[in-house]
């Protein structure tokens, strides 16, 4: 995919449409294209004069990446417990992206706080609210790292007005989700893979986990015999796994 950071550029240096198309001569009807993204084409001049104009490489006017990057939807969770704020249950914001088929879940803190307070003057002493996506080092490397550059994910949520998205499609407020901090917690594979595996047991009957685990050790025990395996084989050895099943 490949899309224009203008929207984010005119934020970041404070400009408007009127003093970018008075400065290069492009005109407003151009510009407002590029600031959506709603252009088939762009010229080579009009790229050259916005750099010129931002003082910028044009790696960082026009973004490309190797992957389709999307916006998925997002929901508000509730949670109760024992601490709530002001009598409330936990509440959550929860957002899905993707990178190719790759789905992002990115869950923020409790935001009670955020909801009964945006409109104080106390609120703009608080901090980002942080919004993380638990991801496996293997993906991270794939598809931040090493074959799509992370930075390329982050202007995506900037041009693409992704912070106001979630504002409107939970009705809440903008100043809200505007301290949305977009961040990745990286994780071993080996250890994501064992809490997802974790949280399918805890599914499981008493009669079906013992079940399981008599598969587990009778594999456990054929393999070991496998790998030990010498000499002649006669019938008895292929008799024993199951004689050793009915000692555990």
């Amino acid at each position: 995919m490949i899309f224009c950071t203008l929207k984010t550029l005119l934020d970041e240096y404070d400009v408007t449409q009127t003093k970018i198309s008075e400065a290069t001569g492009i005109t407003r009807p151009t510009l407002l294209q590029l600031i959506k993204n709603e252009n088939r084409s762009i010229r080579y001049d009009t790229i050259d004069k916005l750099c010129r104009y931002f003082n910028i490489e044009m790696e960082e006017l026009i973004k490309r990446s190797k992957y389709e990057v999307k916006y998925g939807n997002s929901q508000l969770s509730h949670h109760d417990t024992n601490e709530t704020w002001i009598g409330h249950p936990e509440t959550y914001i929860e957002t899905s992206m993707f990178i190719d088929t790759l789905e992002l879940k990115f869950k923020s803190g409790d935001v009670n706080y955020y909801f009964e307070n945006h409109n104080s003057i106390d609120f703009d002493k608080k901090n980002d609210i942080p919004f993380i996506c638990e991801i496996d080092s293997d993906s991270f490397l794939k598809y931040l790292v090493a074959e799509m550059d992370g930075e390329t994910f982050y202007s995506y949520i900037d041009t693409f007005s992704i912070r106001e998205k979630i504002a409107e499609e939970l009705n809440i407020s903008n100043q809200v989700t505007a301290r949305l901090n977009f961040q990745f917690k990286v994780i071993n594979k080996e250890k994501k893979d064992f809490d997802n595996l974790s949280e399918e047991l805890k599914k499981l009957s008493k009669e079906e986990l013992y079940g399981l685990f008599q598969k587990h050790f009778y594999k456990q025990n054929l393999d070991e015999r496998a790998n030990n395996v010498t000499g002649v084989i006669s019938r008895d050895y292929f008799n024993k796994p199951f004689d050793e099943m009915d000692e555990h």
